[in-house]
């Protein structure tokens, strides 16, 4: 089951990769930054990079040098079915005396067959707001083996600053009805930059595997 999850979230990656970061009329198109790979010693440089390191980027924009880095790990504790899953995620930037870590995330869960996993397909490195600095943003899901719907979120910042939106994504037909989606307040007005981007990214992601399960449903309503 595990593998028709991943696979559902291939396609809304696929789905979002033809849109990329298309902006309304009334808004100006976010610009990426060009980012590179940095290698396992400038990445362990960083301070409390530890565990397999899933992605890491740096680029340079108006104000200096920064890297994302993303690590997890997942641990057994106590039996063969319970393991503990953790996600961390930061951003570092380079002062004088080495990199300082901006933001970082944590979250985890030691729940029997679930993992928290990082969708490396959508980190963007872009400036959304105008302002010649880069926001991040990023999706990660806490899923279970089987078909029950599984914990989205997406994590949007601009400098220390995170937004989030958090919902419910199900992977069954029957269970459309516990979808689920809840933006921060400071991305419930449409009218910020930031919150238009943060609404369209997960709107992108998540009709693509919403799309299949509402025709289903509409056709075994016939």
């Amino acid at each position: 089951m595990r593998r028709l999850v991943e696979a559902l979230l291939i396609l809304a990656v696929v789905g979002r990769a033809g849109a990329g970061w298309a902006a309304s009329p009334s808004q100006t198109p976010a610009r990426e930054f060009p980012v590179t790979k940095p290698d396992s010693v400038l990445i362990r440089a960083m301070p409390e990079v530890q565990g397999d390191v899933l992605d890491a980027r740096c680029w340079t924009d108006k104000s200096g040098e920064h890297c994302f880095v993303a690590w997890g790990r997942n641990n057994k504790s106590g039996s063969e079915n319970r393991k503990r899953s953790e996600l961390h995620a930061a951003v570092f930037s380079m002062r004088t005396s080495g990199f300082k870590q901006d933001w970082r995330i944590n979250d985890f869960s030691d729940q029997p067959l679930t993992w928290v996993a990082l969708d490396t397909a959508t980190i963007k490195v872009a400036d959304v707001d105008g302002d010649g600095s880069a926001e991040t943003g990023f999706f990660y899901s806490i899923a279970q083996d089987g078909l029950d719907p599984y914990v989205l979120k997406y994590i949007l910042h601009a400098g220390a600053k995170k937004y989030a939106i958090r919902g419910m994504l199900p992977m069954d037909a029957d269970d459309l009805e516990r979808y689920a989606k809840q933006a921060d307040p400071a991305l419930q007005d449409l009218s910020s930059p930031l919150a238009k981007f943060a609404d369209a990214e997960w709107e992108a992601y998540v009709k693509p595997i919403l799309k299949p399960l509402q025709d289903e449903a509409a056709e075994d309503d016939k």
